[in-house]
């Protein structure tokens, strides 16, 4: 299954601040939406494994980031992934519906937030666990709204450029999420994926293109017109549940 569970927003793992001393230089600053190597370790992939957000051994290879890499290089069939976002809802293998919001909106992993992962995660929930309906990008562009995240101003970011914002309008019915304003160098969370599984893919990702996307695209701001039957009835039980 893709979006495993509706999880509360949780932190990555904490980088130890370093102690203060007269002699030692203050780290550089890393820019936000930018890369910056990877901090996962094993413990990392072994808490993932055993909270079920990652497959078995025999089904998906895991391999780290090797130290000094500054941004991705996956090898031949190997996928990006991100602890962040298996923590936030993401799991393996990815549904078909998170594979087609990928390419309809001309998306990769690495230009999703946390929070719109967090987004995702809770539509997909509300539509099959309550709605009694699969998730389609009809219903989330009636209830979700998006925008460009840029690490300068203009620049689109490598890491985060796909925003996903609630509809602000009074009559949207989608229930109210809070959400962590920031989190931080979400993007040090990487590694790789690969499926090894003698039969299907328990993986199910796109190949990992590097760069930012080329701006806000026009299927970002997608909303039909007009909802088709099967979608203006979800909408109206949401309605009723709210």
């Amino acid at each position: 299954m893709l979006l495993l569970l509706l999880a509360a927003a949780a932190p990555n793992h904490a980088v130890p601040a370093a102690m203060s001393s007269s002699s030692a230089a203050a780290p550089p600053a890393v820019r936000s939406g930018v890369w910056d190597g990877s901090e996962v370790d094993d413990d990392d992939i072994e808490i993932l494994r055993q909270t079920r957000r990652l497959p078995g051994r025999d089904l998906v290879r895991v391999r780290l980031a090797p130290e000094g890499e500054i941004s991705p290089a996956p090898e031949e069939g190997e996928r990006v992934i991100f602890r962040s976002h298996l923590m936030r809802g993401l799991g393996l293998p990815a549904s078909g519906f998170f594979c087609s919001f990928l390419e309809f909106h001309g998306l990769q992993p690495h230009h999703l937030t946390p929070n719109t992962v967090v987004l995702l995660a809770a539509f997909a929930t509300l539509c099959e666990g309550f709605l009694g309906v699969l998730p389609t990008i009809e219903l989330w562009g009636e209830f979700f709204s998006s925008k460009l995240g840029t690490h300068v101003a203009g620049v689109p970011a490598q890491c985060g450029a796909f925003i996903a914002m609630q509809r602000s309008t009074a009559d949207n019915p989608f229930p109210s999420i809070p959400l962590i304003k920031s989190v931080k160098m979400w993007q040090r969370s990487y590694f790789y994926v690969k499926n090894v599984a003698p039969d299907g893919d328990w993986v199910n990702l796109p190949p990992y293109e590097a760069g930012a996307p080329a701006g806000r695209l026009p299927s970002w701001s997608h909303r039909v017109k007009t909802l088709t039957p099967a979608g203006a009835a979800a909408v109206a039980r949401l309605r009723v549940l709210t």
